[in-house]
């Protein structure tokens, strides 16, 4: 539930005028990509192969584990590297 309230003026006279909306449809759906989301990352993670979305500058935007491990990055600094290095512009070529 989501609601807001505010003074409002009502036949001369102050009143509370308060809505109250239903957003569950809307949690249900953002939890359910979010499940969505966290399975399609774990099947990436299990994939024996590299798996890099760049974009259009060349910045890594998702990389797998497998990809991680072959750069020897840790996860969360693999995740910040750039198609400028070395390594990623060999892994892309290749």
């Amino acid at each position: 539930m989501h609601d807001s309230t505010r003074l409002i003026q009502f036949c001369n006279d102050s009143a509370i005028l308060g809505v109250i909306t239903d957003i569950s449809s809307q949690k249900h759906a953002k939890n359910n990509c979010k499940k969505k989301k966290e399975h399609a990352r774990q099947y990436l993670d299990i994939a024996r192969v590299i798996i890099v979305v760049l974009n259009t500058r060349g910045k890594i935007e998702l990389i797998n584990k497998e990809g991680c491990e072959i750069l020897a990055e840790p996860r969360n600094n693999c995740c910040m590297l750039t198609g400028s290095k070395p390594a990623c512009r060999q892994l892309i070529v290749i």
